[in-house]
């Protein structure tokens, strides 16, 4: 599946962690050489979780992953497609779910395409708000519960860690 002599471009991805307010983003600028596997690497980094759990893609009704013996199987392996291969449109979106559990859903935006800069390495985070939630914290309405409870009646002691995690 592979483009032979494909160029590589620099794609620029919105991520929005869904069901959270207020919102939790990252942009992202990724080489279209990326696999989808490599995707998901790179969102576990930029919302600091550990990758412990299952995942998936959705992409345009079909999803993809990395099979593991005794839990979810996939008919595409997420490892062997590119980016590049999807010819994204300005503005289309496909989902990234993480820990089957929990269900936290990433919405990826494709913004479009950036012109690789002389040194930059990529890929690389661009932009970003709010820290994320801890990755097994019972997902967004578990999180949201606990976050609306903190605005109304912290702890001192957890005062500083509210104000260390907030938004900027």
């Amino acid at each position: 599946m592979v483009q032979p002599n494909a160029p590589v471009e620099i794609y620029q991805l919105h991520i929005l962690l869904l069901q959270i307010n207020p919102p939790i983003w990252r942009r992202l600028h990724v080489r279209s050489d990326s696999s989808i596997a490599t995707l998901h690497d790179l969102l576990q980094i930029a919302f600091d979780w550990s990758d412990f759990h299952l995942h998936r893609f959705v992409i345009r009704g079909k999803e993809y992953g990395v099979s593991r013996i005794g839990c979810t199987t996939f008919t595409t392996d997420a490892r062997k497609v590119l980016l590049s291969q999807f010819r994204f449109r300005v503005n289309e979106r496909l989902l990234s779910e993480y820990d089957f559990g929990d269900l936290w859903q990433h919405q990826i935006r494709f913004e479009g395409v950036q012109h690789i800069g002389g040194k930059n390495i990529y890929p690389v985070c661009v932009g970003g708000a709010c820290a994320s939630p801890p990755e097994d914290c019972g997902g967004p309405e578990a999180y949201m519960e606990k976050m609306d409870h903190h605005r109304w009646n912290p702890p001192m002691d957890e005062l500083q860690l509210i104000a260390e995690t907030s938004c900027t």
